[in-house]
């Protein structure tokens, strides 16, 4: 058994009796966002800019960069001919970002049909989240039963 000196116990008796409340999230969430949340928009920082310099102004607009996952750079494209024409261009396209950011070049390119924004009565397109992707055998549940 081991032998305490009574200074010893006084602080072990101490320390047990402090109330524990919650612990502060703010570190907890500063820490997260620099090392996540900064780190991943830096990236796909540099990967947006290099992508509006390689691709024409056209195409620019009727693409969206949506994430980076695996090494897969996932792409959003409003209409079929657009992503028919970056389709056609992949390889290019890559090695062109490969050139351009280096360090952040993703290993391939897969471009899905989506969009990004939703459009007002004026005309004017106003951007939204990308809604999740649904699996194929999964229901809205919205959508009456037949």
């Amino acid at each position: 058994m081991a032998d305490f000196s009574d200074a010893t116990l006084r602080r072990l008796w101490q320390l047990r009796q402090r109330k524990r409340g919650p612990v502060p999230l703010a570190g907890w969430v500063d820490r997260f966002m620099r090392r996540e949340v900064v780190a991943r928009q830096k990236r796909l920082g540099r990967l947006g800019r290099a992508w509006q310099e390689i691709l024409p102004a056209e195409l620019v607009r009727h693409s969206c960069l949506e994430g980076l996952r695996g090494g897969t750079l996932r792409v959003l494209v409003d209409n079929s001919s657009s992503l028919y024409e970056l389709n056609q261009s992949k390889e290019s396209l890559l090695a062109q970002l490969r050139q351009s950011c280096p360090a952040d070049a993703p290993a391939a390119i897969r471009f899905v049909r989506g969009q990004w924004y939703r459009t007002n009565d004026e005309g004017v397109d106003i951007p939204t989240f990308p809604a999740p992707q649904r699996k194929q055998n999964e229901r809205d549940p919205n959508e009456p039963d037949i």
